[in-house]
């Protein structure tokens, strides 16, 4: 079975929803008709990290999503990370956006304490697994990587074939972001998908990201880019119960270990 897969690396325009969404649904639009299964989204690629701002930010939320909808195949899925307003609570949360709407969403657990997430946004408390065009799939954010524990409380008790990243990963830690997601990938014996923004700009700096890659259940990397573009690459599933079986450690850990949060 094969998975046709796009990452849209582009830039984000921190608080600039007109500026980004001129490049996002643009280029979704653009892959219409190309029998594309998942679309990923780089992390709050319509806002920017504009956490002063994130409230009146989540009220176009509702329809970025729905003007995603439209843009889209009837079996096509977005993966797109937005502000989510809950109870006055912000989350930033992952939208799976179908051609009908929404279909699932997943919120940030593990916030980024050093660049100050963990004050503007609510953490979630819990893992979703999504199952997709036949495929049993999940999704985390960018900074989550570092965390293997989270990750397996999903792979421990589910037959995860595809690992979903979005990220704003600074291009000056592009070798933890590399060998993190190789390591995913091989742990849990699944492509690993990692859609970086190309970079970010605000009033006051610009950050160099790039290196959307994809990597399969081995830890090769089967194509990367660096600068503005779309990656799309088509995915062979049968690698995922290869792996498994020759390397059944992912098998014998689920009974060794329990993880659950506290």
């Amino acid at each position: 079975m094969a998975i046709k897969i796009a990452c849209l690396q582009y830039s984000v325009i921190n608080a600039n929803i007109l500026a980004n969404e001129e490049i996002y649904l643009r280029k979704i639009n653009d892959l219409k008709g190309q029998n594309i299964d998942f679309i990923v989204l780089p992390e709050m690629c319509f806002s920017g990290f504009d956490y002063v701002n994130l409230k009146e930010h989540s009220n176009k939320t509702t329809f970025i999503m729905k003007k995603i909808a439209s843009f889209i195949d009837d079996n096509t899925f977005v993966f797109v990370s937005l502000p989510e307003n809950i109870d006055g609570k912000i989350f930033n949360t992952v939208f799976i956006i179908s051609s009908q709407g929404v279909t699932g969403k997943y919120s940030k657990n593990m916030l980024f304490t050093t660049v100050n997430e963990h004050i503007y946004f609510a953490s979630s408390k819990q893992v979703n697994t999504f199952y997709l065009n036949g495929i049993n799939i999940t999704t985390f954010l960018c900074y989550e990587i570092r965390f293997p524990e989270l990750i397996r409380m999903v792979t421990y008790n589910n037959d995860i074939q595809i690992i979903i990243i979005p990220a704003i990963w600074p291009h000056s830690k592009i070798d933890h972001w590399i060998t993190l997601l190789k390591a995913r990938a091989i742990e849990n014996h699944c492509f690993v998908v990692g859609c970086n923004a190309s970079y970010v700009v605000s009033k006051n700096k610009h950050i160099d990201c790039g290196t959307s890659i994809i990597i399969d259940p081995w830890g090769k990397i089967m194509s990367r880019i660096e600068k503005d573009n779309t990656l799309t690459v088509e995915l062979n599933m049968d690698l995922v119960e290869k792996a498994k079986e020759l390397v059944p450690s992912l098998e014998q850990a689920k009974n060794y270990f329990n993880i659950t949060f506290l």
